[in-house]
Order: C-alpha cells, then sequence, then structure tokens
C-alpha cells in the first residue's frame, strides 16, 4: 500500500434513499448519508483514535480503480478522492470524497439486464428494505425490468415464494426483496429520470 496526498477520480456505486420529508439522497453501502458537497471519513470503527484513512485499518471514503457494476438499488458513477489517499491494488480509501458524475444504466435486480434510466421500460418499487431498515431511517429503491415484472405480476407471488426461491419459473431472487417488491409502493417511471437530474444537480 502507497499512500498520496492529491485528488484522484474512482468509481463506486450509491443507494438512492426517500426520507419522508426533503428531497432523495446518496448513502455509501455502510449505510452513511452523502452530503451534497464533501464527504470527510470517520474512523466508527475506532471511534475516532486515528485519523482516518488510517494504514492499519479500514476507515476512509472508498473507491475502484476500474469500473464498478451497476446497481438494482442506486446509481454508480464517480468519485472524486482527495487528501490523504491510501492505494491499494483494487482502489482507493481517502480522507475526502464527492461526487464526481452519476451514470444513466441501472440493472435489474431480478435478471441483471441493464437498464437505460432514460430509454428502457422499468419499474420501481420504493420501500423499507430489510437488511438497511435498521441502519437507514428512510425508504430504498428497487429497480425492475419491464419483463421480469410483468413475470412477477402474472405469477402474483406470495412471501413464500420469493423466500423459498421457487414457484411460477421465476429468476432466483435475494430473499431480502420480498418485502419491498410485495408492500413497496410503485414509483411512475416517467418521474424517476426527475429524481435523477436532481441528484445530479444537488451533487455536482
Amino acid at each position: 500500500m502507497d499512500i498520496e496526498l492529491g485528488s484522484v477520480i474512482a468509481f463506486r456505486n450509491w443507494k438512492i434513499m426517500f426520507p419522508e420529508e426533503g428531497p432523495p439522497y446518496l448513502v455509501g453501502y455502510a449505510g452513511t448519508k452523502w452530503p451534497f458537497s464533501t464527504i470527510e471519513a470517520e474512523c466508527l470503527l475506532h471511534n475516532d483514535e486515528h485519523d482516518a484513512p488510517d494504514m492499519y485499518c479500514t476507515c476512509g471514503i472508498y473507491g475502484l480503480k476500474d469500473q464498478v457494476r451497476p446497481t438494482s438499488f442506486g446509481l454508480h458513477g464517480e468519485v472524486e478522492l482527495f487528501g490523504k489517499t491510501i492505494i491499494h491494488e483494487l482502489g482507493y480509501r481517502s480522507q475526502y470524497g464527492k461526487v464526481h458524475k452519476l451514470y444513466d444504466i441501472m440493472v435489474c435486480s431480478i435478471c441483471n439486464r441493464a437498464i437505460h434510466i432514460y430509454k428502457d421500460r422499468y419499474t420501481l418499487r420504493i420501500g423499507h428494505y430489510q437488511y438497511f431498515a435498521d441502519s437507514c431511517p428512510a425508504e430504498i429503491l428497487l429497480t425492475i425490468c419491464g419483463t421480469c415484472f410483468d413475470s412477477i405480476m402474472a405469477a402474483k407471488p406470495d412471501k413464500r415464494v420469493l423466500m423459498t426461491h421457487r414457484g411460477a419459473g421465476l429468476p432466483t431472487i435475494t430473499f431480502l426483496f420480498w418485502s419491498v417488491l410485495l408492500s413497496g409502493r410503485t414509483m411512475n417511471q416517467d418521474n424517476f429520470p426527475e429524481v435523477v437530474d436532481i441528484l445530479k444537480k444537488m451533487y455536482i
């Protein structure tokens, strides 16, 4: 591992969260809300016993050197990392980070097909995602391509079907998604590009 001071552009994913009040916002995979300006790393593992990032810890703002796979419950894009930066084989851990660019591609949470936010037919379900319910007091987005959503609705799945990965020839799906699929509300696809445009305007 090497340490450098300066700026680097890296790749990463963010989840999109929908609070009860206020605009949507981006959240990192550890549940940290990203501010609309610059995020500063903190070490939560050792209660700020050292400055982040530390050579012998896992703290820091993360980014990958190579293009990251799109996500089904958020956006992927580029992050500007700066300040003290620790260089790893696959990516970086930095002192500061800022959203640099958000891409227009997501993937279907069931079949993993690429979905273009502004062009393709897809459905968005918004609800409380079981895994993040405690750490993120807001609702999370789940993206499903038009073909898979039609199959789900035709099969009329229940909780047991999705949690046991069986029934009606449905593709395998992680059981944690069931609550969003079944009890979440559908977001109008025509409105979602506006959400992405808002996020781009606030973060970039």
